[in-house]
């Protein structure tokens, strides 16, 4: 990934999201932790959406890295309210109020207003929490752990593993993220980030369990 040109990277990063979420099955809406891969996706998008706003409003990210956190959220706000259609179908009333949340989301990044947009944003983050509980309290074996560092050490590493903080889009150490990052924040990264290759069409190749798996071998070591 670190060869790849920028432009590259960024004219892929939306068609991706797309691709990826689209792929979640529609659940219903239950409860105020609402489960299910649609619902996981939505969440996670919107967990990602406030760490990248975060970074792009910190005095430390470097200049060549802002363009490229600027796409992530412009991609976020695009993918955001067909998310929401795809999660909420079956609630009419509910699919339509958050869509135009989300408009008024948009317009308020759009139009430089920080706070109403991180205050619409926790809004939505209240209504909308990430359900971590099977990525992050189900116990992991051993045996997941070892498949988790081969996992690491073959998928992962090459990138992840040398760390190049003045790139424009470095890999970031996620042994590091893991202790630094809420465990649902990071949790949120992993959803998001492992949208996976054209090969497997651009889905998230890993299972719950897998993903579990990696979550606690990043947060042991």
């Amino acid at each position: 990934m670190r060869h790849r040109s920028i432009s590259t990277l960024l004219g892929k990063l939306l068609p991706c999201i797309v691709v990826a979420v689209l792929a979640a099955p529609v659940t219903g809406v239950a409860g105020p932790l609402r489960t299910g891969n649609a619902a996981r996706n939505f969440s996670a998008v919107l967990l990602d959406l406030q760490g990248d706003a975060g970074r792009l409003d910190a005095a430390r990210l470097p200049a060549v890295q802002r363009p490229v956190v600027e796409a992530r959220v412009s991609a976020f706000l695009n993918v955001l309210p067909l998310l929401a259609r795809e999660y909420l179908a079956a609630d009419g009333r509910l699919e339509t109020a958050t869509v135009a949340r989300l408009h008024a989301l948009e317009s308020a990044y759009r139009t430089g207003d920080k706070a109403g947009f991180r205050r619409r944003l926790e809004a939505l983050l209240s209504d909308f929490p990430l359900d971590t509980r099977r990525l992050t309290q189900t116990p992991v074996s051993d045996a997941q752990i070892r498949w988790a560092k081969r996992t690491y050490r073959a998928q992962c590493m090459s990138c992840h593993g040398h760390q190049e903080p003045d790139s424009a889009m470095p890999a970031p150490n996620l042994f590091a993220w893991a202790h630094e990052m809420k465990p649902e924040t990071f949790a949120a990264r992993l959803i998001v980030g492992l949208r996976g290759t054209p090969s497997i069409n651009l889905r998230n190749p890993l299972s719950e369990s897998q993903m579990a798996a990696l979550i606690a071998y990043f947060r042991r070591n």
